[in-house]
């Protein structure tokens, strides 16, 4: 908030046009906030980063001989074009006039909102949407006990669109903790046609903490978390290890709807609760199997479902500048029926699921509304 902190900017490549970063208030139509406070490290403040830029900002230097497993924790908030990428990297190399050796720290699918590029990928890293500030967290392997390590945040685009780009703030680098478990994904179920009035719930469960624990319980709610069931894990898990656990209790999902399911860890000597809870939105969607289908939604929402990042679909009445009145009838699907779409959206609408075994040349009619910018689109998917 104050300063910098001994973070400063550079470029990788001399030959490129610079830097984009800078340590400021962002003022973006996307990026338009510090995490906390009013500052942060972002790719330019106010514009876009730059074509063709391999950029950083390099951290000072850190002495982690009094260490074990130092972990990092920062928040992070990208907007890029889908082949731009951020990333973490760090050297242990310190003598003078010696080339310095930068390593990319960890890969997608570690840690907590670490990376999200496709696993194979040449480099992993952070692009595209993540809609806000996310909160990553990460080990700092094999980094404990090394006397000098520095880290830099590395920005990579090409010579394509330019976006907001990558911003971060709230840096911690601490001592991992001695009792850190967590719910770390809802594995099943995922929105289905299919789902059971005896059904199962499977997680993903790490030990992030150094002691080993077991007899733990761990809890599992399918109503937003109304009521739980709980359940004792006798297992061991020593540091860094993962367990997919499937709940013994069944759980009923056969009403079609949504279900909020929520799974959390209860260990009583725990040192991090921000990662103790996995959420996820299950939807139980209809089954057609009779036609014609006729659905002018003025009844209800017919079933259909939106989700998606920064989702504005709505279904109602109409009440905008532009898009004044229904098809047929009042009510409708909409992104904001009374205003714009948002910014950096990846939504859906997702249909019922419809049995056409028995059809040989189905065809589907419907009617549509756009009015959108470039490079705004929309387009029909089929599963």
């Amino acid at each position: 908030e104050t300063d910098t902190k001994g973070w400063s900017t550079a470029w990788i490549d001399q030959t490129k046009p610079g830097t984009s970063w800078e340590c400021g208030t962002p003022n973006k139509p996307i990026i338009n906030s510090a995490a906390t406070g009013s500052k942060c490290w972002v790719t330019d403040t106010i514009g876009t980063y730059l074509l063709n830029e391999n950029s950083y900002v390099i951290g000072p230097c850190f002495d982690f001989s009094s260490l074990t497993l130092p972990v990092i924790d920062l928040d992070i908030w990208y907007e890029t074009d889908i082949p731009d990428i951020a990333m973490i990297e760090f050297t242990t190399d310190h003598t003078p006039g010696l080339n310095i050796n930068w390593h990319q720290l960890g890969n997608t699918g570690d840690g907590n909102n670490w990376y999200n590029t496709p696993l194979g990928n040449p480099a992993a890293g952070w692009n595209g949407s993540s809609g806000g500030w996310l909160h990553a967290r990460h080990a700092l392997d094999t980094l404990g006990g090394k006397p000098y390590v520095q880290l830099r945040i590395t920005f990579i685009s090409g010579n394509n669109n330019v976006k907001e780009g990558f911003a971060f703030d709230n840096i911690n680098i601490s001592e991992s903790p001695f009792n850190d478990l967590s719910v770390a994904q809802i594995i099943y179920p995922t929105s289905s046609c299919n789902l059971a009035a005896t059904d199962s719930v499977i997680v993903k469960i790490i030990n992030h903490g150094m002691n080993s624990v077991n007899n733990f319980d761990v809890k599992c709610s399918v109503d937003g978390g109304s009521t739980y069931i709980t359940e004792t894990i006798a297992d061991t898990l020593n540091f860094l290890d993962t367990m997919i656990y499937k709940f013994t209790s069944n759980f009923d999902f056969s009403i079609i709807g949504m279900y909020n399911v929520i799974a959390t860890t209860a260990l009583p000597l725990e040192q991090n609760f921000s990662n103790d809870t996995a959420k996820a939105d299950v939807m139980h969607y209809n089954n057609i199997s009779i036609y014609p289908y006729i659905e002018n939604f003025e009844n209800n929402d017919g079933t259909w479902f939106a989700s998606g990042m920064n989702s504005s679909w709505q279904w109602g009445i109409p009440n905008d500048t532009v898009l004044t009145t229904a098809a047929s009838g009042t009510h409708i699907w909409a992104t904001n029926l009374s205003g714009y779409h948002n910014l950096a959206e990846e939504s859906y609408v997702t249909s019922p699921c419809f049995d056409l075994s028995a059809m040989t040349n189905p065809k589907l009619k419907m009617l549509i509304w756009y009015n959108e910018t470039y490079p705004t689109y929309t387009q029909f998917n089929i599963s």
